[in-house]
């Protein structure tokens, strides 16, 4: 016979379920530990580069200097949002909204020189993560404008990437040697964004750190609520399974504003010490025994309402629900940690008291 617990699941799925979980929540802690030491030590790379002024090696690296066009070039890093306006009146006074509707980035090779004289050559691509201020505002028409951040020759730059000896054709104008095509030159590393700042960049990253270790410590409290709340499925499987005697059967009804509730109560003893437990059985197995049959079960002694009929260990349903809310608030925290709310990091919105500037005007929020 079928000793199944009321609304419990199966003991391979309860076993699959658990495992999962485990899983989860330990690639969330090692994501949230990794990151947050990956922008320690790149936090640390940029506060070098700004106070020593290192020597140049091959790896992973953040070099500081001033912006220098490539030959032929116009552009280093040039990000354009669009955004859109609208205004309302409350109670007689004026407010205005600015939202992002599109935005784009235009890129070209341009140079970094060092304080030690290097000339490094950074070949971005689109995907160039860049921390500059919005100081560029064009005004298309009274609603619609055009927010702008741009790196422009003789400004301060720190750029994080991997650096390597490789192909630079202003090298050998440069140098004058016929084999000397061979320059330093930065790109993104292999899993990641090349990143520039003309803003301090190493308390950006400290701030990453920050909410990366905030992440860790969240995820670890989730941890502990999600095993405690399948702890009686832990327990159970913990223990050995043993025989019981149904000591009485009780079936009740309960009024509520959701209705009428029938309630199934089994008392069993253990055959071993006649320690006792009630469980709601629901009404299957409660209509398949009789008082004073012996069934399978797990008894937990010290906390003998972790205890359930059954020959297996099974997790209730209950369990599962709290496992899947606290990985969904666990995959918030995961995702909430890299995100500071700039416009380099979401789309931009700005708000105002007064009406939409008029055509002409330099007026910026």
């Amino acid at each position: 016979m079928d000793f199944a617990p009321h609304h419990h699941l199966t003991e391979s799925s309860s076993l699959l379920v658990v495992l999962i979980a485990a899983l989860f929540f330990l690639t969330a802690f090692a994501l949230a530990w990794i990151m947050m030491n990956v922008n320690r030590r790149r936090a640390a790379l940029a506060n070098a580069a700004l106070s020593d002024a290192p020597t140049l090696v091959e790896g992973e690296c953040v070099i500081a200097g001033l912006v220098e066009h490539a030959d032929n070039e116009t552009v280093a890093v040039r990000v354009e949002i669009d955004q859109d306006g609208t205004e309302w009146e409350n109670s007689g006074s004026w407010y205005h909204k600015w939202v992002e509707t599109t935005r784009r980035t235009l890129v070209a090779p341009f140079y970094v020189r060092t304080k030690l004289g290097d000339r490094v050559r950074v070949e971005a691509t689109q995907e160039v993560y860049l921390v500059d201020d919005l100081d560029g505002v064009i005004l298309v028409r009274r609603d619609k404008r055009t927010r702008v951040a741009e790196l422009i020759p003789g400004e301060h730059v720190i750029v994080a990437g991997v650096l390597r000896r490789d192909y630079d054709p202003e090298h050998r104008q440069m140098s004058g040697y016929r084999d000397a095509e061979r320059g330093w030159v930065i790109r993104a590393p292999k899993r990641g964004r090349l990143q520039l700042s003309t803003l301090p960049l190493g308390e950006r990253l400290d701030e990453l750190a920050t909410r990366w270790r905030g992440a860790r410590v969240t995820i670890v409290v989730l941890t502990c609520l999600a095993f405690l709340g399948v702890s009686p499925y832990l327990a159970r499987l913990a223990v050995a399974e043993e025989t019981a005697r149904i000591a009485e059967k009780r079936h009740y009804v309960t009024e509520s504003d959701d209705g009428t509730s029938h309630h199934y109560d089994l008392t069993l003893e253990a055959t071993a010490d006649r320690a006792a437990f009630t469980q709601d059985a629901g009404a299957a197995l409660f209509l398949r025994i009789e008082e004073g049959d012996i069934v399978p079960a797990r008894f937990v002694r010290a906390f003998r309402w972790f205890s359930s009929v059954g020959q297996h260990a099974t997790l209730h349903i209950a369990g599962l629900i709290a496992l899947l809310v606290i990985a969904v608030l666990a995959l918030i925290a995961v995702f909430r940690a890299p995100r500071l709310t700039r416009w380099f990091e979401g789309p931009q919105r700005d708000h105002g008291s007064g009406k939409l500037p008029p055509r002409k005007s330099d007026i910026d929020v």
